[in-house]
């Protein structure tokens, strides 16, 4: 060691915790942090919490079924139901799971799928929540979509008595009346609806409010209103030379094929429209004119027209199943034949605009030459609107504007859904969830506090080169020859149980303590202890600063992000 002349710089002072050598001063903390996954989910359920009981069955002392009750049990804290989202849902979490930065995305939709249905096959009832008293408040629910469903859910378990108000004939929204049966099984739908309504909702169909049950009644009789009223009134194409009933709007197409009522279907059949719901009406269409049509193996003409450029591969079902996908183009007329019917649409090129005020995005037209297809039956599945006839204040009115609560301008009146933003169920589902909590908050006269704000876990934190590359599991999938033949069966049959228990093993755990044991391990001083027996959830080591030297190791070593320096 070299010695100090007079006028050297003293070294700077070491400082000294119990043991071992301090520079910053800082001490390891035990920080859980949100989820990408359940952070970007419309609903905010904890697959994250799920999947971890499913992996760490073992260590919370829970045999196989009883970790899936369990995590099914988590799931429906949020979500009531999960083997329609699992089957109906485009999984944003997936889009923003870590995993993706490592290999593959974890198969969260097929696992909630898994959940909802082993919940259906073991008859597992939702439960009001414990030590909640009855409130003695009563609340309309106005529509029994996603929307209308899961508010009512909550408010009951919340010791609401809840009523919905519905115009169809049964519960289920778009989710029974616009959904094709080769995406959700009735049977599934029907199941998870009966569990919410055996939770003591009264459910009155067949009952449109502002025609049978006059609004300003309703608010009357009862102390708030949640408004989910969807948007099944389809927007029309403004078309040269058309009449009325040249064509047919895609939401009132699905909804006639789904009450066992399909219309009839003419070949060569247009569909127009740039969303999911135009590929739910082509391959709806391609399905009723092969069931319908003459046989001897010759594919239905079936055409879908876009103003989209979408990449094929994300349109690979439908070219699987013989549908021709036209991109960049717009309808502006008809041509009729001689005895005055419709034998084509005229189209010019066109792109997909930006989103409008109401978020939606329209065809711009672009200059080129016109092309013509032919056409006998035209369906435009191109958005569709709220009905607000009838609905007071709201009468007239497009969607309405809400705050993150879902409160509307007029008192005691919540609205969610397709109503407020067109969007995924996912959506939906969320909405029916604040708004329950507001109203719950309203009626009971406490304060909601904000909703948190917190960053989600980054792969920047979680340290993937700890963790070893698995593949993602593959859902088994009917093949376009068995869909085509079996068109009331789901295409998605979703994953097995060991399945399940290896994809489970995939979830990083990101933002928690996974037991991985490596801060244990890389701890020289000593400052972690193993907790005996730790409850879901909880860390499975607990820390003592006392000890701590501040080497930074079981940060470093923290493959999730949850220990850090502070």
């Amino acid at each position: 060691m070299a010695l100090l002349k007079k006028n050297d710089k003293k070294p700077p002072l070491t400082v000294r915790w119990r043991t071992g050598a301090v520079g910053s001063g800082k001490r390891p903390h035990q920080i859980e942090k949100p989820a990408p996954c359940r952070t970007h989910c419309p609903i905010g359920s904890d697959m994250r919490g799920a999947l971890s009981l499913i992996a760490r069955r073992d260590r919370f002392g829970l045999s196989e079924p009883e970790a899936f009750d369990t995590a099914w049990r988590l799931v429906v804290e949020t979500n009531p139901l999960p083997a329609v989202l699992g089957r109906v849902c485009p999984s944003p979490c997936e889009e923003n799971c870590n995993r993706r930065e490592k290999d593959e995305a974890v198969a969260l939709g097929a696992l909630e799928r898994f959940l909802g249905d082993w919940g259906i096959e073991r008859g597992l009832a939702l439960d009001r929540i414990p030590g909640v008293a009855r409130s003695l408040k009563s609340v309309a629910v106005v529509g029994a979509g996603p929307g209308g469903l899961s508010c009512a859910y909550q408010l009951a378990r919340r010791g609401h008595d809840v009523t919905i108000y519905e115009g169809h004939p049964e519960a289920g929204g778009m989710l029974r009346y616009g959904v094709p049966s080769y995406r959700l099984s009735r049977a599934t739908l029907d199941a998870e609806v009966h569990r919410i309504l055996s939770l003591g909702v009264s459910f009155k169909p067949s009952v449109r409010v502002g025609s049978d049950v006059p609004f300003e009644e309703l608010r009357r009789g009862h102390d708030a209103v949640f408004m989910a009223i969807g948007a099944h009134r389809g927007r029309g194409l403004a078309l040269r030379d058309h009449h009325d009933g040249d064509v047919l709007s895609g939401i009132e197409f699905l909804r006639r094929v789904n009450s066992s009522a399909p219309p009839q279907v003419v070949e060569p059949v247009v569909v127009v429209g740039d969303g999911e719901t135009a590929i739910d009406v082509a391959r709806v269409a391609n399905r009723l004119a092969r069931s319908s049509g003459p046989s001897g193996g010759v594919a239905p003409a079936i055409s879908l027209l876009r103003a989209h450029r979408q990449d094929e591969a994300d349109l690979s079902a439908l070219l699987e199943e013989g549908i021709d996908v036209v991109y960049g183009v717009m309808p502006t007329g008809v041509q009729r034949g001689e005895t005055g019917g419709v034998v084509a649409i005229e189209t010019q090129p066109a792109r997909l605009g930006d989103p409008g005020p109401d978020g939606l995005r329209l065809p711009v037209p672009l200059s080129g030459d016109a092309r013509v297809f032919a056409a006998s039956t035209i369906i435009a599945a191109v958005s569709q609107v709220p009905d607000w006839d009838g609905l007071g204040a709201f009468e007239g009115a497009g969607r309405i504007d809400v705050d993150e609560w879902g409160r509307t301008h007029v008192e005691g009146v919540w609205s969610g859904g397709d109503s407020v933003v067109l969007g995924i169920v996912a959506e939906s589902v969320g909405q029916g969830l604040r708004a329950a909590q507001s109203i719950d908050a309203s009626l009971r006269g406490f304060t909601l506090a904000p909703p948190s704000r917190r960053q989600p876990v980054s792969t920047g934190r979680v340290k993937l080169r700890l963790y070893d590359a698995k593949p993602r599991s593959s859902e088994h999938r009917l093949t376009p020859w068995e869909s085509l033949h079996n068109p009331l069966a789901e295409i998605e049959q979703g994953v097995s149980r060991q399945q399940v228990t290896y994809e489970a093993s995939r979830c990083l755990g990101c933002g928690t303590c996974i037991g991985c044991e490596r801060c244990w391990l890389y701890c020289t001083p000593g400052c972690f202890a193993r907790t005996p027996n730790p409850a879901p959830g909880a860390p499975a080591f607990s820390l003592a600063l006392a000890k701590c030297d501040g080497c930074n190791k079981c940060a470093d070593e923290c493959p999730t992000g949850f220990i850090e320096m502070v």
